[in-house]
């Protein structure tokens, strides 16, 4: 098995390889491959966390062995492949000593991926690299065909759209560019477009899963969530180890405030992935979410909505003296609230948190987050940023409390553009960054001072 059968000519299109491998010998052979193939370096990890925190969007390709050992299984490294835009579009080889189809539906609903039965010679898995390549290639040409065709306003009739499934309909790679589809009109926001086309799929080719996924995150974007759960958890039983759409569904039940629904679907994702942020998160909002509604005997006076049941929690923890529980809980809510309104004002009662506690930067961070993302329709956290912005210095030292009466029109306006410019920094690390609690990054820098600032004793709900 460790002789090499096969060798290319030429030098391969894949130069740096990733091995994710706990058999040291299996993973000398597949070195070995690898050179054959024509890469110029191939790198080994005999478990998933190094290589999880290895720079994995340097790799033009990953090997993944299914029989992974360590705390992190090959089923939740693939998934997190998958998951992330920037590291979608990395072909992964996974091997395998047991190929049951079944146990790999999971793979019918992305590109870019094949699987080799071990035992293999040099000559099949150089065929596998030489099929991704084939098919990553084509991929890249036709993804800028789609998206040319997008934004020329073909993918906003249904006649244009009728003339993109044809072309991917006729294409040797059919399921990966429905897939590139997929994301191409979410990234422009064509729900209804996206429903059209895949509906339209679906009535010749019902079992089509990529259809039905993306047809069902289409109609959750939409509001239609009771349609979209039905979709997801059809998918599901097709294919259960997607741990982004065990997370969606558990999101769909989180919005219609079916806790212990939510809580199953999370715990399903974490059995899979247990490091998974997003599905903590869910399955602690969820047994939040079930201990407040048993908690309360008149269901009438329950908050009918997803958005306004989390603001109504975080308040009565940040009352009750738990500013980091209450933001913690703040910070979870923001992973499954979509709307911009309903997100300004969670964001705005993080800043009120803050202020009620004596954090000033970490409100004001929170008040232009808040007047951001709420735009002109939200001019409460617009207030707040201005009376903030007018009534603090912000020094080497941190921020410090002034009189307005006392400060020169001059002085004022310079620190409002020192305020205003760190403001912006803020943001664009953000933006950056959208899923990591980044206000803590600021709490060694800058002490909390006391505003003389009144805060208010209602937050939105």
């Amino acid at each position: 098995m460790g002789l090499s059968l096969m060798k290319r000519q030429t030098q391969g299109y894949f130069q740096h390889i990733a091995i994710v491998e706990s058999d040291s010998q299996l993973s000398y052979i597949m070195q070995e491959y690898s050179q054959d193939a024509g890469c110029a370096m191939a790198e080994v990890f005999e478990e998933g966390l190094s290589f999880q925190n290895s720079r994995i969007a340097e790799f033009d390709l990953v090997v993944l062995d299914w029989s992974l050992k360590g705390p992190t299984s090959a089923v939740a490294l693939y998934n997190r492949l998958r998951s992330r835009p920037a590291l979608q579009s990395i072909p992964v080889i996974v091997v395998s000593g047991f190929v049951d189809r079944r146990d790999f539906r999971l793979f019918d609903e992305f590109p870019l991926t094949r699987l080799v039965e071990k035992p293999f010679t040099s000559g099949v898995f150089i065929e596998a690299i030489d099929s991704l390549e084939r098919e990553k290639s084509w991929l890249k040409k036709h993804e800028s065909n789609l998206l040319t065709l997008i934004q020329a306003g073909e993918g906003r009739t249904s006649q244009g759209l009728h003339k993109i499934l044809r072309c991917i309909q006729q294409s040797p790679h059919p399921r990966p560019l429905l897939f590139v589809m997929g994301k191409l009109l979410a990234k422009e926001k064509l729900w209804e477009e996206s429903q059209f086309l895949f509906q339209t799929v679906l009535h010749e080719d019902p079992d089509n899963i990529l259809a039905i996924n993306e047809l069902g995150k289409s109609l959750h974007m939409q509001g239609h969530h009771a349609a979209a759960l039905r979709l997801l958890e059809r998918a599901q039983i097709y294919s259960p180890d997607n741990v982004k759409r065990l997370c969606e569904i558990g999101e769909l039940h989180l919005q219609t405030l079916d806790a212990d629904s939510a809580e199953r679907s999370f715990h399903a994702a974490l059995r899979i992935d247990p490091s998974l942020l997003r599905a903590k998160a869910g399955a602690q909002l969820a047994h939040s979410v079930a201990a407040y509604l048993r908690s309360r005997e008149d269901e009438s006076a329950f908050p009918h909505s997803f958005a306004s049941l989390m603001n109504t929690l975080g308040i009565t923890k940040v009352r009750n003296g738990h500013l980091g529980e209450g933001i913690d809980h703040y910070q979870s809510a923001l992973m499954f609230i979509r709307n911009n309104d309903e997100r300004a004002k969670v964001m705005f009662n993080m800043g009120l948190g803050y202020l009620r506690h004596q954090q000033s930067e970490k409100a004001l961070f929170w008040f232009v987050r808040s007047a951001k993302t709420g735009g002109k329709l939200f001019l409460k956290a617009h207030q707040y940023v201005q009376a903030m912005s007018t009534r603090v210095i912000l020094t080497e030292e941190g921020l410090r409390v002034t009189s307005s009466s006392r400060q020169k029109e001059g002085s004022r306006q310079k620190n409002k553009k020192r305020l205003d410019e760190r403001s912006s920094a803020m943001l664009e690390v953000i933006q950056d960054h959208p899923n990591d609690p980044l206000f803590e990054a600021y709490e060694d820098s800058y002490r909390a001072v006391d505003l003389l600032f009144e805060v208010e004793e209602e937050g939105f709900n």
